[in-house]
């Protein structure tokens, strides 16, 4: 690991003894005095980072970005290890009274994924800069897993029975920003890379990937439709009956799968077979949304694998046939993963050739 690294990761541990005086003190708090304080925590460790902390020799200004994200990924962890009932009387203020809709089995998976796979992105995409080396990819990969992330949670609160309180406007940064970070590295997209050919098994594998995966994303959605088709009816009663009565966060990914995954996988499939080049549009965007299956799997697949919070009342989802269940969320989740990261890694071996 890289030495520099350590300050930044002591400076994000800091979030703990945070956590636990909002905890201590939270009588003295109302929710506005809290949002603002979060406002001035938050400012005080880019601050502190800009002075006291090593700083990559090229300048960027999202380094201090993703410095802030470390901090508050300590925090959400601590927040989904409250959630699951694994720490105690650390976090259960904030869930109780500021974030409410983070006490729920989607809150505690999206927690967990943050604190952990957010958080070792942050350091790989810091550590690069440091090297002087692109991070293009791990960002455009990262930003959509963050930007699914902060649709669903936020879209899923106001959606559901949760009570809104002004903390959750500490999420607006952590939304627009990544925002600007995935549209401005969208305009930077290499051009000279295009044209180069995929080989003949690359291009039929992924191909049939996409096509399953735009099918399976829709058959899914076709579940909250009340569709009378006896395949909707067969995997909504024996494969996924989570999808009986979705929960606010469940839909919003459903659909969100829908209406922009599944265009992307048909288009990807049909480009395959006619095209079979690598370009840009396909590279980044496939990088783009791995990152929002990442995201999204984990929600979904998290209270199925037994993560659950403790204070939420509704019950784990199960599968009836668990086999038919497994195979196709694995081979949904980790296609899209493969293809983004041999794409991402076969176009930057073309750039240091042609160096």
């Amino acid at each position: 690991m890289n030495p520099k690294l350590l300050p930044i990761i002591a400076l994000s541990l800091t979030g703990i003894p945070f956590l636990y005086l909002v905890d201590k003190y939270q009588a003295l708090l109302d929710h506005i005095t809290l949002s603002l304080i979060g406002v001035a925590v938050c400012s005080l460790v880019v601050l502190f980072a800009a002075f006291a902390l090593p700083k990559p020799k090229q300048r960027d200004p999202w380094f201090y970005f993703f410095l802030l994200c470390c901090f508050t990924c300590v925090i959400g962890l601590m927040l989904g290890l409250e959630t699951v009932g694994i720490v105690k009387e650390c976090a259960a203020w904030w869930l109780k009274s500021v974030e409410e809709y983070l006490n729920t089995h989607w809150g505690a998976s999206i927690n967990l994924f943050d604190g952990f796979y957010h958080f070792a992105l942050y350091l790989i995409m810091m550590d690069r800069m440091f090297a002087g080396k692109s991070y293009r990819s791990i960002g455009l990969y990262w930003s959509g897993s963050i930007i699914n992330s902060l649709i669903v949670l936020v879209g899923g609160a106001f959606a559901s029975h949760h009570p809104i309180r002004p903390g959750i406007l500490l999420n607006t940064p952590f939304f627009f920003l990544p925002l600007i970070f995935l549209l401005q590295q969208l305009k930077q997209r290499d051009q000279s890379t295009n044209g180069s050919p995929y080989s003949l098994v690359t291009r039929i594998g992924f191909a049939a990937y996409f096509a399953f995966a735009a099918l399976f994303v829709t058959l899914r959605a076709l579940t909250l439709s009340y569709s009378t088709l006896n395949i909707v009816d067969f995997y909504q009663r024996h494969v996924e009956l989570g999808l009986q009565e979705p929960t606010a966060f469940v839909l919003i990914e459903t659909l969100l799968y829908q209406f922009y995954l599944a265009p992307f996988c048909a288009y990807a499939a049909f480009d395959l077979l006619k095209n079979g080049r690598r370009h840009s549009f396909l590279v980044d965007w496939s990088l783009v949304l791995a990152g929002v299956v990442a995201n999204g799997q984990v929600g979904l697949l998290g209270p199925y694998l037994g993560v659950r919070a403790v204070a939420d009342p509704t019950i784990l989802p199960t599968t009836v046939i668990p086999e038919y269940f497994w195979s196709s969320q694995l081979v949904f989740t980790i296609g899209i993963q493969l293809f983004a990261w041999i794409s991402a890694a076969q176009t930057n071996n073309i750039k240091i050739k042609s160096r």
